[in-house]
């Protein structure tokens, strides 16, 4: 047998010097009192560490020695660590866990069945077996410690049983070719990282049971394409799908009071999002993502820095009249062609340092405003137009009072919005009648039925839409 020796200083407290038995090529460390025999290596010492298994391991339920019997209950802690020649092993319904390192970095194992009676995978058990394709995890299992699977980079897919809550920290990340996750009813929560760098997973049901999803949990999920967060779900952590280029669809529920920075950095297929309506701060989160219309909900307070960094795609935006500042939120912007401000006062445009010092930064940095048109109430329009920032946008226009204004091509049915509905009425059976963000992206469609239709859109109010009926269309500010 090939011996591999692997050097670890200070991972561990204490550790062994030494095992108590070899029987049939299976190294042991006995506990004589309850008659138990844990699976170890060949040496274990606070600097070094040599396991020197290979090929095909069959672990046995029970081992004799010295004429006592002893039940195999446990693989130990570096147990088969860097065995790169270990191809394959069996394990014993008679183990209930599987310890710290046991299986790291053992290269050539392809695939493992964890009994049932195993209720713990400790931290890194299988980290760096690079050609583990297949797990299958017992029912009784209960607990699953951080970086159990990372970089086991050909595992395709993998059933977390019923029984876990948590999935801990960078359990399965860099698992590069992970293409299906079932999660279970029951799952409280989604440690930080917990599916870093899985770039071949392109969708996952999160559990309605599921509160709490750690910082990175799905960044780099390149392929990933819709998420829907559950209700629950206080706050959307720091860089969360960060790098998920492939994202297009995103489902934050109401009860979401904070978005951390970075937290949809470079989700570059992400045209559009629905902010909860308890956000009141919007920090950096969206730079350089494809959102083509935003309409920022009532309640926020503050867009902060880089909130929109580089989102070049983005030419409308609603912003309510909460807000009261605006600071170097859309810089980059580049196409940028109507911005509905509903704040009567202009919204500073500074940042304070750690030590209360105004740091200026203007809310449209790089953007040409040229062309680009500002709608504000009618009392403020002076206001916006000397301020420094504000007043350089080529056209500024008072937001019209009452419910419509109509374009050049208007309707001939009676079209009204309030609490974010809008009624269509006076129209002919079976006409079609759409409704649309200013850029142009379909919220929701109908037909009409006995005369008219009511088309639900759950805009905040000050939202503008066009309801098109037919070849005809009609510019709405909702109630």
């Amino acid at each position: 047998m090939k011996k591999i020796l692997l050097v670890i200083f200070a991972l561990t407290p204490m550790l062994a010097s030494a095992y108590d038995a070899k029987i049939d090529g299976i190294y042991y460390n006995l506990n004589t009192k309850e008659k138990t025999a844990e699976v170890t290596c060949l040496k274990n010492t606070e600097t070094e560490i040599v396991s020197d298994y290979s090929g095909d391991v069959t672990i046995p339920k029970t081992v004799l020695y010295d004429g006592t019997e002893y039940s195999v209950t446990y693989i130990g802690q570096y147990a088969f660590t860097g065995c790169s020649e270990l191809t394959s092993v069996s394990i014993p319904n008679s183990v209930t866990g599987i310890g710290f390192c046991s299986f790291s970095s053992c290269g050539s194992l392809t695939s493992v069945v964890i009994p049932e009676g195993v209720t713990i995978i400790e931290n890194s058990a299988f980290s760096g077996c690079s050609s583990l394709a297949s797990v299958t995890l017992p029912n009784s299992l209960t607990q699953i410690y951080g970086y159990a699977f990372d970089g086991c980079e050909n595992l395709v897919s993998i059933v977390i049983p019923e029984k876990v809550k948590c999935i801990d920290k960078a359990t399965f990340k860099y698992c590069e070719k992970l293409t299906s996750v079932t999660l279970p009813n029951g799952l409280k929560k989604i440690n930080g990282d917990a599916f870093f760098g899985c770039k071949n997973l392109s969708s996952i049901a999160i559990p309605k049971s599921v509160t709490d999803i750690g910082e990175s949990a799905f960044a780099g999920c390149v392929s990933l394409t819709s998420v829907v967060i559950p209700d629950g779900v206080e706050v959307i952590k720091a860089c969360i799908f960060q790098g998920c280029h492939g994202l297009k669809s995103v489902t934050l529920p109401n009860s979401v009071t904070k978005i951390e920075r970075w937290a949809f950095v470079g989700c570059e297929s992400l045209t559009s999002i629905d902010i909860p309506t308890g956000v009141t701060v919007i920090d950096a989160i969206f730079q350089g993502c494809g959102l083509t219309s935003v309409n920022i909900p009532n309640g926020v307070c503050e867009i902060l820095p880089s909130a929109f960094y580089e989102c070049e795609d983005l030419t409308s935006v609603v912003i309510p009249s909460t807000v009261t500042r605006v600071a170097g939120a859309f810089t980059g912007c580049k196409k940028l062609k109507d911005v509905y401000c509903y704040a009567e006062n202009v919204p500073v445009a500074y940042v304070e340092d750690t030590y209360g010092e105004k740091i200026v930064m203007s809310p449209f940095s790089s953007v040409d405003l040229s062309s680009a048109t500002l709608h504000v109430p009618a009392a403020s329009v002076e206001k916006y137009k000397v301020d420094e920032y504000w007043g350089k946008f080529c056209t500024i226009l008072p937001i019209e009072d009452g419910t419509t204004r109509i374009d050049a091509t208007s309707s001939n049915c009676d079209i009204k919005a309030y609490g974010g509905a809008i009624t269509v009425s006076g129209c002919r059976d079976g006409e079609s009648v759409s409704v649309y963000s200013v850029g142009g992206q379909l919220i929701s469609a109908t037909t009409i039925k006995n005369g008219s239709a009511v088309i639900k859109t759950n805009l905040q109010a000050g939202s503008v839409v066009i309801v098109k009926n037919g070849q005809k269309s009609v510019k709405l500010t909702l109630n």
